[in-house]
């Protein structure tokens, strides 16, 4: 039997590859190599097979091999481009990249290679930009469409994403991946039912994609919904357990029930699949604000941003902890240079004017939630913000809106108890006092149900022991003790009084002066009072 040419035999070995017959493609690949061992074509495709097994170290030394033996040819560039983007290496695939465009300007997978290398090192205007030079290569490539959303997305140009992700969805109307973006994207505009829509199409369609499951997880997430989120998310495991993305993801779903244990866990194995992955390191960093550390939190997200000023999850994370340790200025620039990075994300302007709001600032409060609601009419933090800074003086549009959305199937328990708390402020400032009591009735009912299947309990018990602690300790021994200690400076003024008993009031009247910054309610002087606590204690 006579053996076929060896470019034909390639030809074949590529077939093979293209429909995914690995064994067969390989074993052409050998059979080439065994008559020329330096065949530069049947070590490329030997290297294609390696990366599509899951092996981009052995590609990437087969591609260097291919390369060197034949250094005019910009495919194996581009193929050493995407293994070194598959081992993590996205510096080293810019590199490989920009040496194939050198040799072919026009080449278009090393366009897209080059935008997901940027896009890895989230420098995402470098990734839009490539993006953008690779359609007007390939203006009707429904992929690159995707591609470009992704980055508009991250950039905060949620607006632009979503044209651009129904741009990719009109040229291909069953592309998987830019429905699941897409779906998790219309979140950001307050089209929950239509998002969920999507992401589910996206698992349907491509059930063995784990970008498509973790889509569906972080939907469902967002939505309140646990346990349907780490389900999705354990599909996306079994189908790519080597996703540090995705195990801090899952990590984030214990943190939020609590399990420090188990989040502390996932954070250290998505570190020891990618030891400097940014998301998981402000995770951690997170962990550190929940469990009251807020100084070493503080240092944790300055370092991450010396390194990736551009994060903006580290900036939100760094006003969080700055916020929680009550220093009120550094939060809001922190929130501020967030928002600059993400400028139509709603959740970050509703951060943002919460913590405008509790620091006095009401007006530029008022200002910011409304930026979000123009972005998202149905943006319920922005709306609770806005009710419980004008109370009574809400428009009566915006209340009928929160009443609306108490009744939209897809709005969980967290969500209605703050939805429920503002139209208690509501009602209370227009004097309707009865519906005020019913929502705040509604509102504890529903929060206390909320935090408890996150962790949270009360025991009444440990409560009367920690008041009978208080006053144990702050008796009148320790106020004769205490009393020539201090600040003799007027400066620091605290006002300290039982819950509904006017220290809001009495704050903003306070801060109504020019010389007095309010910082809202603050935690300290219960770990102070903790602390003395343990301190007495002996421990």
């Amino acid at each position: 039997m006579l053996t076929p040419p060896p470019n034909l035999l390639l030809e074949n070995g590529f077939n093979y590859l293209r429909t995914g017959y690995l064994i067969e493609a390989n074993q052409i690949a050998d059979q080439l190599l065994k008559i020329n061992p330096n065949h530069d074509g049947a070590i490329n495709l030997a290297a294609l097979v390696a990366l599509q097994q899951g092996e981009p170290e052995k590609a990437i030394k087969l591609f260097i091999r291919a390369k060197k033996l034949n250094r005019k040819e910009p495919i194996y560039l581009c193929n050493l481009g995407a293994a070194y983007l598959q081992n993590h290496n996205p510096k080293d695939a810019i590199a490989a990249c920009e040496k194939a465009l050198k040799l072919r300007p026009d080449y278009l997978n090393a366009l897209i290679t080059l935008g997901s290398a940027y896009f890895t090192l989230e420098d995402y205007n470098q990734a839009l930009d490539t993006y953008n030079q690779a359609l007007a290569i390939a203006p009707n490539h429904a992929q690159l469409y995707a591609y470009q959303a992704d980055a508009l997305r991250e950039l905060g140009k949620i607006r632009q994403a979503i044209a651009a992700y129904e741009q990719a969805l009109t040229l291909s109307p069953d592309l998987p991946y830019a429905m699941g973006n897409y779906g998790v994207t219309l979140l950001q505009i307050g089209q929950p039912e239509k998002a969920l829509d999507y992401c589910q199409k996206a698992t349907e369609k491509a059930p063995s994609n784990s970008i498509n499951w973790i889509n569906l997880g972080t939907l469902w997430r967002t939505l309140e919904q646990l346990e349907e989120a780490m389900e999705a998310y354990d599909k996306a495991y079994e189908l790519n357990p080597e996703s540090a993305q995705l195990c801090t993801l899952i990590g984030q779903v214990w943190q939020e029930v609590s399990d420090f244990p188990q989040a502390k866990m996932w954070y250290e194995q998505a570190l020891a699949l990618e030891p400097k992955h940014i998301d998981t390191l402000c995770a951690l960093a997170s962990t550190l604000v929940e469990l009251g550390d807020f100084t070493t939190a503080i240092i944790r997200y300055q370092d991450l941003l010396q390194q990736h000023p551009d994060h903006c999850q580290a900036h939100l994370g760094l006003s969080q902890a700055f916020w929680e340790d009550g220093n009120a200025e550094e939060a809001i620039e922190s929130a501020q240079q967030a928002v600059t990075l993400k400028p139509e994300d709603t959740s970050i302007l509703a951060q943002l004017g919460n913590i405008l709001a509790s620091a006095g600032d009401v007006e530029s409060a008022n200002e910011v939630n409304r930026e979000a609601l123009e972005i998202n009419p149905n943006c319920i933090p922005a709306l609770v913000n806005l009710a419980q800074n004008l109370r009574g003086k809400l428009s009566e549009e915006d209340g009928q809106k929160m009443e609306h959305l108490l009744t939209t199937k897809w709005v969980k328990d967290g969500a209605k108890a703050s939805l429920h708390f503002g139209l208690a402020h509501y009602y209370d400032g227009c004097k309707n006092y009865d519906l005020a009591a019913h929502h705040t009735i509604n509102a504890n009912k529903l929060h206390t149900i909320h935090k408890q299947a996150r962790g949270w309990d009360y025991d009444p018990q440990e409560y009367h022991n920690y008041i009978d602690q208080m006053i144990a300790h702050f008796n009148r021994d320790f106020f004769q003790r205490t009393q020539e200690m201090g600040n003799s400076s007027q400066v620091p003024v605290f006002v300290v009084g039982m819950p509904r008993s006017g220290t809001t009031l009495t704050e903003q009247i306070l801060a109504s002066h020019p010389l007095v910054f309010g910082v809202g309610e603050r935690n300290f002087a219960t770990q102070g009072f903790l602390s003395s606590f343990t301190c007495n204690d002996g421990n």
